[in-house]
């Protein structure tokens, strides 16, 4: 009976959760599901990494069993608490500093992924509107993930630095697996250059015209509601006039929640840029660190002009490498827009075929060492590739994956010592989870 009505509760919070996206925070009864030192978990913030993760997962409320849906709550909280205790621990390491560019880039190319999987730009918005999230919603969803990714990655690559593997270790290693040694896949060493396509200015202008004859309709008294009914292009509230409900300065797009907390009430806006378009936003309330607002966005998307126009350089970069007016490393030191490799003259590290962008191996395998592949789409841009070495398939030994197994080792020192940092938090930190 306990568990029928845990489940029943649970139930209720995915709904409340959809009710929050699709209409106002004001219908949402909120709680606290943990308090981690001075910090609480609110029902409301669980709600919304529930449904993304159910979004993520592809899983259906409705035929989930139950015992997946609880323990994919119990998952989801005991990581918030983690999170909690090592963003805690990590802001208060002044050395940490996040760069806002590294995080957009990351969001961006996360969506572009989610938009590729979805295979199509309707189902891709059908898949927003099935969970009860608008795009802007996920996207600044995607943000605090991301957020709270780079920080813990900060602070683990400061932790790694005190981790070593010595020689003797890696002889452990082998003579503790000597009966059950991995095999090691097929390996590609690469050096590549990424372009990232871009609107066109005259599309960018059109879309200024656009919004900036709406915001005239508007300011000669047109209902904005209406309007964003018939002229915005976000699926995700265009039909409710393009209403976002309640929400706060860190929920979504910093430029756009900078213009919305600009204004007063009943005021709206001008014209504001974002990733997604152009915006113009009309606030309906304001409540304490909340403002109800709603929105007319105006898209400007990539299309394959712009697409067209990269592949054109990027051949025109192959062509020069080919007749050897320029080296690979060069024309990527120069112009790649990969910032983690651009300096390295494009180089990558080793990697295998199922833990790499699929289409990276796809068209390493047609190159033989040193040719230069043609232009290809990745979710990330468009990009041409150097093989520079490649391994065959092969059982793990120490002459030829030293540098695989000091890695694998590396990395089971880190996540034990990851995990002693957390039992310690948890044992020095007030905790007190309220899921039951």
């Amino acid at each position: 009976m306990k568990h029928t009505a845990l489940l029943f509760l649970y139930m209720c919070a995915i709904f409340l959760c959809q009710a929050e996206m699709a209409k106002s925070e004001e219908e949402v009864i909120d709680g606290i599901v943990a308090v981690v030192g001075d910090e609480i978990i609110l029902l409301s913030d669980m709600q919304k990494q529930l449904s993304g993760e159910m979004m993520r997962r592809k899983l259906d409320y409705n035929e989930t069993p139950r015992t997946v849906l609880l323990g994919l709550r119990d998952e989801i909280v005991t990581g918030m608490v983690d999170d909690l205790l090592i963003i805690e621990k990590a802001k208060q390491d002044t050395t940490i500093v996040l760069d806002p560019k590294d995080i957009d880039l990351e969001v961006n190319s996360r969506m572009s992924d989610l938009r590729r999987q979805m295979g199509s730009e309707e189902a891709y918005k059908g898949e927003f509107e099935n969970y009860g999230l608008t795009e802007l919603q996920f996207r600044n969803m995607v943000r605090v993930w991301v957020t709270k990714e780079f920080l813990k990655y900060r602070f683990m690559s400061d932790l790694e630095r005190h981790i070593s593997v010595t020689p003797q270790e890696i002889e452990s290693w082998i003579t503790a697996h000597k009966d059950s040694l991995p095999a090691v896949p097929e390996q590609f060493k690469v050096s590549h250059i990424l372009l990232y396509p871009r609107v066109s200015e005259e599309k960018k202008q059109a879309a200024v015209k656009k919004i900036k004859g709406i915001l005239e309709r508007v300011r000669a008294g047109e209902d904005f509601a209406e309007l964003a009914k018939q002229y915005s292009e976000d699926p995700g509230n265009s039909e409710s006039g393009g209403d976002l409900g309640y929400f706060k300065r860190d929920e979504f797009d910093k430029d756009f929640t900078v213009a919305a907390f600009a204004l007063q009430k009943g005021e709206i806006s001008d014209p504001i840029e974002t990733v997604f378009g152009y915006h113009i936003i009309k606030v309906e309330d304001i409540r304490g660190d909340e403002i109800w607002a709603r929105h007319i966005l105006v898209r400007v998307t990539i299309d394959e002009d712009d697409e067209k126009k990269v592949v054109e350089r990027l051949n025109q970069f192959r062509d020069d490498m080919l007749s050897e007016k320029a080296t690979f490393e060069d024309i990527a030191n120069q112009y790649s827009e990969d910032e983690n490799s651009n300096k390295l003259g494009g180089k990558l590290d080793w990697f295998a075929r199922d833990v790499m962008i699929p289409s990276f191996p796809d068209q390493a395998e047609k190159l033989k060492i040193g040719e230069i592949s043609e232009p290809f789409k990745s979710q990330y841009g468009l990009h041409i590739l150097k093989l520079d070495n490649h391994k065959e398939a092969h059982m793990v030994n120490i002459k030829d994956d030293r540098t695989l197994l000091e890695s694998e080792i590396h990395m089971k020192k880190k996540i034990e010592e990851y995990n002693r940092i957390i039992q310690k938090l948890r044992q020095e930190t007030y905790i007190d989870v309220r899921l039951d």
